[in-house]
């Protein structure tokens, strides 16, 4: 029997420190956190879709676009804060306890509606949790640290010896902000959005921008304006 739609939480907080405004900073006409609520809407795979803030230009904006808005606490919005403890408030308060969800970061806006609808049935064939990756563009087998000394060391010394070519090391992959598929009750029990073992749903790495920086924002425009 399928499951019955889950529900889209979009977590938008005020108060970016980096990007100021950014997530209704507009991008092509349109505020950043409409993209995420739009393609939401497309997929029609929810029941209901939702953004948790605590900016109130943020609630008139979501609202706007056609998402119900919701007024986290303050407590769950501070730069120390994190995502899935203003997710567990959420279930809590609102009495999702039986729903599966489908976390939506709106710093993620290249995601499209297949992206959603194949996630969300990855989900229902593994029944368990779901979160959309990218590859890595260098290996983290790669990666190097600045010692006491000032000198460069590698985080991984036997890789590194093994070989420096990209196509010598397993891939690596890392959470784009996409989606995450997962039951509330599983959520609830969680430290952080991902989780134990979660399974991938594996995206393109020119779909999984996440806007972190002035200079991506500004590449996720011009991609956006190319599209018309």
């Amino acid at each position: 029997m399928e499951l019955k739609k889950p529900i889209a939480i979009i977590p938008a907080r005020g108060g970016s420190k980096r990007v100021e405004n950014k997530n209704i900073t507009e991008i092509n006409g349109r505020p950043l956190v409409c993209y995420a609520i739009d393609v939401c809407l497309e997929s029609n795979i929810f029941s209901e879709v939702y953004v948790n803030t605590n900016d109130d230009a943020i609630y008139d904006v979501s609202q706007q676009c056609g998402a119900k808005a919701y007024l986290r606490p303050e407590e769950y919005a501070t730069d120390t804060a994190y995502i899935i403890d203003a997710i567990k408030e959420m279930i809590n308060t609102l009495g999702f306890h039986g729903e599966d969800v489908g976390i939506l970061l709106p710093t993620s806006p290249l995601r499209n509606a297949n992206d959603l609808i194949n996630a969300w049935s990855l989900y229902q064939k593994k029944k368990g949790s779901v979160i959309s990756v990218c590859e890595y563009e260098t290996p983290i087998q790669l990666a190097h640290f600045v010692n006491k000394n000032g000198e460069l060391e590698p985080f991984f010394p036997n890789d590194y010896k093994t070989t420096t070519r990209s196509y010598g090391h397993r891939c690596s992959y890392r959470f784009n902000g996409g989606v995450v598929f997962n039951c509330a009750e599983q959520l609830l029990k969680q430290s952080n959005l991902i989780g134990d073992k979660p399974f991938p749903y594996i995206m393109p790495e020119e779909r999984s921008i996440d806007i972190d920086h002035p200079y991506q924002l500004e590449l996720i425009k011009m991609i956006i304006k190319s599209r018309g």
